[in-house]
């Protein structure tokens, strides 16, 4: 019976006999960085959200990653990953401008809005559990974030630990760099 309440209304109980986290063997989420403290899980999500303030969402978000980035490799990645996106983005606004003269562009401009809104609520999400998330239609501009991550490339799987050549979640080939 106290098989079938694990995970419910034990958590706390096993949290108390446990405050390590998970039992041996068992697998974190994709991309999850287990050795992220709370002050730096607020930060990753402030990381992620200062896209919604546009310039001055920039400006925050070189601050933030500027002063903490060799504190901390996640708000490094996370930093990476954020200013790779809203740089592309403004990149996509200026295409949108400029095809505003044939029409498009308005479109364009709408797209690149849904796309940031969207960028911005699942990079939260994802950085509330401590996982790094690949932004869609990213310019790489800073360089490979998910491999410096520690993270496989394709799937963000976490591969700390990792002893073979691939990843164990999609099959990926791990570079050695990793």
């Amino acid at each position: 019976m106290s098989d079938q309440n694990q995970g419910t209304a034990s958590t706390g109980a096993q949290g108390a006999q446990n405050p390590q986290g998970p039992q041996p063997g068992a697998q974190p989420p994709a991309g999850a960085n287990v050795n992220i403290n709370v002050d730096e899980k607020t930060l990753l999500i402030l990381l992620h959200v200062t896209t919604v303030l546009g310039p001055v969402g920039l400006v925050a978000l070189l601050v933030i990653w500027l002063t903490k980035k060799d504190q901390s490799p996640a708000i490094n990645a996370h930093g990476k990953a954020v200013l790779n996106f809203q740089l592309s983005l403004l990149i996509y606004y200026f295409v949108g401008i400029v095809l505003t003269f044939v029409f498009i562009g308005v479109l364009v401009i709408i797209a690149v809005m849904v796309l940031a809104v969207y960028g911005v609520i699942m990079g939260a999400m994802k950085a509330s559990k401590g996982e790094l998330f690949k932004y869609p239609l990213t310019i790489p501009i800073l360089g490979r974030v998910m491999q410096q991550a520690g993270m496989c490339a394709k799937c963000g799987y976490n591969l700390a630990g990792v002893t073979g050549g691939v990843c164990p979640e999609c099959g990926t080939p791990i570079s050695s760099k990793v």
